[in-house]
Parts: structure tokens; C-alpha cells; sequence
């Protein structure tokens, strides 16, 4: 990252506190103790995603995929076409891109936080349905391989958010130019939706943030509609063997995640 990207970031990793520490509520700090204290190993290992997801990813980024996405996949070219034609460049370029890159690290550290402060059950879920998650993509990455369709020259496909020169440049390190299959961020905030649905009014508002993505991720040329099925699948499919192992792990007498 360059210094304007670090900036950028780190501002947006500072709202993310304050928003949490607000949205928390009475004595947030002491709720954030608490929750580290009593799911010590949940924290570690989001920790361990964190890092070493971005290792994996770059190793990955250097192995010739096992498989290729067949040329069949493009037959939702017309659709990806059609949507960038909708929305002119002008205002839909920095919307999405504000979508997809900004909001994307803001849940990141807000989702977590607020989790950890308001129910151990869901913060555990969530933590090791990102696990899952990551998992299930870079294995998928490294076997398969799938051109993103702003980088494919067959596509007819714009690279809105890859020629921007301000965008481009700033969403870099947020992704791999290369396999797209699953979408990543489409993978995650469904996971974030389902760990927060049900509480305190969360869900709906993360539900939008998951259309939105959706819809950020097709119109900038990043994910063809196949890439974000398979990450709403992916999402999903981590947060239901998450609780499945929360609630075998826990036993009959012990707290199983509420959903």
C-alpha cells in the first residue's frame, strides 16, 4: 500500500472503533475485556485468519491453477454489459468502489467488535465460520482458475474499478487480480449477515450490505455472477458447519450459537 491507501485505511479502521464503541454502548470497553477474556481462543484464531489468509493468498497468486473456469461461464457477459451501461461511469464508479472497498474494511473490524461485545455464542460462530470461509476460497483459488471479467480481454467486460486511477490503485492489496471463484467479499458478508441476524436489529442492515456488494462487485468488472453464487454458497454453507461445530464441541449442556 502507498501512503494515500494506509490513510485511507486507517481512517476507516478508526471510524470502525468509534462506531462500535457507540453502537456497544454502556461501558464498552469493559464488554470488549470481558468478551476477549471469555473467548480468548476465538480472538486468536480470527487473529490467524487475518495473517495468514493474506500469506496464503500470495502464494497462491504465484501457482498456475489445476483447472479453468470454461469459456461457457460468459454467458452472463450480456448481463454484466448491460448493468455497466445502466450506470454511467461517472457516479457509479465511486459509489460501488466506496462499497466495496471502504465499507468492506469498516464491517470488518466493526462486525467482530461488536459481536464480541454483545454475545460469545455468535462471536465464536463467526470467527470460525471466516475460517471456514477462507478456507473453502483459497483452496478454491488455487484449483481453479478464474480471469476476473474487467481483466478479460474476451469479455467486452469495462475495468471500471481497475482503470480508475484513484480506485484502482487503492483496492490492490483488497483482492487478487487473478482467480475470482468464489467472491471473497460476498463469501464474508453473508457470513457477517447470518452472525448477526436476529440481533439488535443488525440483520436487515447487513442484508443490504450484502445486496449492494453483490451488485459492486458485477458492475466494477471484479466477480462474474457465477463468482458471487459461489461465495453467497460459500458464506452460508461456513456458517452452517460453524455452528454445527459449536454446537457438537458445547454438548448437551454447554451454549450453542442461537443461530
Amino acid at each position: 500500500m502507498d501512503a494515500l491507501s494506509l490513510s485511507i485505511a486507517a481512517l476507516m479502521v478508526l471510524s470502525a472503533l468509534v462506531t462500535s464503541m457507540l453502537l456497544i454502548g454502556r461501558d464498552p470497553l469493559r464488554s470488549l475485556v470481558r468478551g476477549v477474556r471469555e473467548n480468548a481462543w476465538a480472538v486468536g484464531l480470527l487473529l490467524v485468519v487475518a495473517v495468514g489468509e493474506r500469506a496464503i493468498a500470495a502464494i497462491i497468486g504465484g501457482v498456475r491453477p489445476l483447472l479453468t473456469v470454461p469459456a461457457s461461464a460468459r454467458v452472463s457477459e450480456p448481463f454484466l454489459i448491460a448493468l455497466q451501461n445502466a450506470i454511467p461511469p461517472g457516479p457509479g464508479v465511486p459509489f460501488f468502489a466506496v462499497i466495496y472497498v471502504l465499507l468492506f474494511i469498516f464491517l470488518l473490524v466493526t462486525v467482530p467488535l461488536l459481536l464480541l461485545a454483545w454475545n460469545g455464542d455468535r462471536f465464536r460462530t463467526y470467527a470460525l465460520a471466516l475460517l471456514f470461509t477462507y478456507s473453502i476460497a483459497l483452496a478454491s483459488h488455487a484449483l481453479i482458475g478464474s480471469v476476473r471479467p474487467g481483466l478479460d480481454p474476451l469479455s467486452g467486460v469495462a475495468p471500471l474499478l481497475y482503470s480508475d486511477p484513484f480506485w484502482g490503485p487503492l483496492s490492490g492489496d483488497l483482492h487478487s487480480r487473478g482467480n475470482g471463484l468464489p467472491s471473497v467479499h460476498v463469501a464474508v458478508v453473508t457470513v457477517m449477515c447470518l452472525s448477526m441476524w436476529g440481533l439488535k436489529g443488525a440483520g436487515p442492515v447487513l442484508l443490504a450490505t450484502l445486496a449492494s456488494t453483490a451488485a459492486a462487485v458485477l458492475y466494477l468488472g471484479v466477480h462474474w455472477p457465477l463468482d458471487v453464487i459461489a461465495g453467497l454458497l460459500t458464506g452460508a454453507a461456513s456458517h452452517i458447519a460453524a455452528v454445527w461445530s459449536q454446537k457438537k464441541t458445547m454438548g448437551r449442556g454447554g451454549r450453542a450459537a442461537p443461530f
